[in-house]
C-alpha cells in the first residue's frame, strides 16, 4: 500500500490500526469481527490498517485475500510494534 494510494481514496473520519506480527491464524476473524462492529455502529468513513510487522508466517497474505475495501494491509520491515504503530499512523487518514 503506498501513499499515493491513499490519497486517492476519500477522506477517512476512523482509522484503526492493527500492527501485527505471526498472527496468520487469527487475524482474518479479528479483523472481521471489527469491520462488523465498524458497519454496525459508526455513520462515517472508517478504515482498518493492518501493520504487518516482518511476520514470517502469512499475516500478510491472509488480509490481502480477505478483499475488503475498507481493509488495508502494509508491511513494516524492520522495528517492533512501536514502529509498526508509527508506520500504521503515517498512512492512516482518519
Amino acid at each position: 500500500m503506498t501513499k499515493a494510494y491513499h490519497k486517492a481514496m476519500t477522506p477517512m473520519k476512523y482509522s484503526l490500526i492493527i500492527p501485527a506480527y505471526n498472527e496468520a491464524p487469527y487475524i482474518e476473524r479479528t479483523v472481521h469481527a471489527l469491520a462488523a462492529a465498524c458497519r454496525t455502529t459508526l455513520s462515517q468513513p472508517w478504515e482498518i490498517i493492518v501493520v504487518d510487522n516482518h511476520s514470517t508466517d502469512h499475516t500478510k497474505e491472509v488480509v490481502q485475500q480477505m478483499q475488503d475495501p475498507n481493509v488495508v494491509v502494509i508491511e513494516e520491515p524492520e522495528g517492533g510494534k512501536g514502529r509498526a504503530w508509527k508506520t500504521g499512523t503515517r498512512v492512516a487518514r482518519g
